[in-house]
């Protein structure tokens, strides 16, 4: 029974050395690492995505208003000078008709030159608006220019 005895023995003496590295280990505190997330730089990358998105669709949504409005002035500065154009033709057919009959009417003369006077305020109102618009269209291409220009 020696040989049993000397087995026991040893196992023991096996599993106390077991059991004293693991208090050990239980001793010695665990790295603090956070688990990585594999996802973590890809869902970066696409909030990043994202934002850049949101940036030129804010951009791209106050271009398009900025336009409706110019748009909206250039038709609103059309209509006028319609309307303008119009009284003026009236005017000018009245005059034509009273110079025909040999008739001098001062108030109609008076009335058609009224009449020419805001025709060309209204084609320098529409005038302007077209302008306008060009300038609001050219200001993007001469600021491109700009960053790209030497100094």
């Amino acid at each position: 029974m020696g040989e049993a005895t000397e087995y026991e023995e040893r196992i023991s003496r096996a599993l106390a050395r077991i059991a004293q590295a693991t208090e050990r280990r239980r001793a010695v505190p665990a790295p603090d690492v956070p688990a990585a997330d594999p996802v973590a730089p890809a869902d970066a990358r696409l909030g990043a995505e994202i934002d850049r998105l949101r940036r030129e669709n804010a951009a791209r949504e106050a271009e398009r208003d900025a336009a409706r409005a110019r748009l909206a002035d250039m038709d609103e500065a059309l209509q006028s000078l319609r309307a303008v154009q119009a009284t003026l033709g009236r005017t000018v057919a009245e005059l034509r008709a009273a110079l025909a009959g040999q008739v001098a009417e001062p108030a109609l003369v008076n009335r058609a030159m009224q009449a020419e006077i805001e025709a060309l305020t209204a084609q320098r109102r529409a005038d302007v608006a077209e302008v306008d618009a060009v300038l609001d269209a050219l200001v993007p291409l001469v600021d491109g220019e700009d960053s790209h220009a030497p100094g």
